[in-house]
This record gives C-alpha cells, sequence and structure tokens, in this order.
C-alpha cells in the first residue's frame, strides 16, 4: 500500500467501516473484524481502565501498550480466560508504585536506579 486512503468506492467490503458512534467504537469493530477477533470478548471499559491503571502507576509511554499485549497475549496462548487476565493485570498495576518501592525501586522514575 502506498499510503494513500482509497476512494470510498474501492474499499473492499471487508474493510468497510461501519458508521461509528464514537471513533474507538468503529475502531475496536473495524480491527477486531480484520485480526478476526469476535468484538463480542472485548470489554472496552475494563481495557481502558487497565491502560490507563498502568500508564498512571507504572510508567508512560510504553506501559498501556505493553500491558494490553501482555494481557491479550497471556489470552491467546490459553494462560487463562481474558477477563481475569485483565482482572489479574489491573490489581497489579493498581498499586504498582508502592510493590515496586517495596522491591527497592529507585524514588525517581526518571533515573535508573543505582547500581
Amino acid at each position: 500500500m502506498t499510503g494513500t486512503t482509497p476512494h470510498p468506492d474501492h474499499v473492499p467490503p471487508d474493510r468497510h467501516i461501519e458508521p461509528p458512534t464514537t471513533p474507538l467504537d468503529a475502531w475496536v469493530h473495524t480491527l477486531a473484524r480484520d485480526l478476526g477477533v469476535d468484538v463480542g470478548v472485548v470489554d472496552e471499559q475494563a481495557l481502558t481502565a487497565l491502560a490507563q491503571h498502568a500508564a498512571r502507576s507504572v510508567g508512560r509511554p510504553g506501559a498501556s501498550p505493553l500491558t494490553a499485549f501482555l494481557v491479550g497475549y497471556a489470552a491467546g496462548i490459553g494462560a487463562g480466560p481474558l477477563t481475569d487476565a485483565i482482572h489479574r493485570a489491573d490489581d497489579l498495576a493498581t498499586d504498582w508504585y508502592a510493590r515496586y518501592m517495596a522491591m527497592g525501586g529507585p524514588h525517581n522514575w526518571s533515573r535508573p536506579a543505582a547500581s
């Protein structure tokens, strides 16, 4: 693909974006369909809350996407139900700073721990 957007008349039927209720809703439905995932397994509220907790408690910019990937990967390889993975990750992210400090993490998140 050259990076150009095809004219709507030339979009393959399986790539057509349905009228969205929100841009996020349209994205989730379109991506799920494109990846062959049943959109019914996507708990937008729980996953969004998890991403927010990871970003706030663990750190930006990487915690949210990496957390989402690991939760999805765990569910994908059969490590347990998706809802369990979401709840376990959310519980861990919620008090991550306290856990990290208990493991001897540095007080300043912007600098690595002293060797």
